[in-house]
């Protein structure tokens, strides 16, 4: 497993097989959670439509997540993404704020400083299910930085995807 970018911010004999069979296809020999896929989702559609999708062997389908733009009002531009994450058989893995499992992102490269994040408070980006990602309205940063996504799990990641850009216009 790489080295987490995400550390520190703040997973009768039949039936045996089966259960086995489940375990093996979510864990790997280690304890963590096998992904096979991870979907990113708009929030602010209904239903949420997927805006990109990352494997472990393909890397992201695409190299740009999302643009977001600053608006007239002051305070923080924000972006609400939902995430989907498949195991290694292919069953989606529940996220939910206070559970075993929840999606978080972190910086990977940021170099005008267009993200806004505060990681000593992550439950105001984190929700388990979805996240949000805030640029300040007030500096009017432009520029694009590079994120990745986990599936968080406790205190640690299991999985991190590749970096994808995300763009801040004026």
């Amino acid at each position: 497993m790489r080295s987490s970018i995400l550390r520190g911010v703040g997973a009768a004999a039949l039936a045996g097989t089966l259960v086995f069979t489940a375990a093996c296809e979510r864990h790997d020999h280690g304890g963590h959670a096998v992904v096979s896929e991870i979907t990113i989702l708009d929030r602010s559609t209904t239903p949420h439509s997927p805006i990109a999708t990352w494997t472990p062997d393909g890397g992201w389908n695409q190299t740009n997540l999302v643009t977001m733009s600053h608006s007239a009002d002051a305070g923080r531009t924000r972006v609400s993404l939902g995430a989907q994450v498949l195991d290694g058989g292919g069953h989606e893995i529940p996220l939910t704020r206070d559970g075993e499992y929840g999606i978080r992102y972190g910086v990977a490269s940021d170099p005008n400083g267009v993200i806004d994040l505060d990681t000593t408070d992550p439950d105001f980006y984190f929700h388990g299910d979805h996240v949000h990602i805030y640029s300040d309205n007030d500096a009017r940063l432009t520029g694009s930085a590079q994120i990745v996504f986990a599936l968080w799990h406790d205190d640690h990641s299991d999985a991190e995807t590749d970096p994808i850009t995300v763009t801040v216009t004026d």
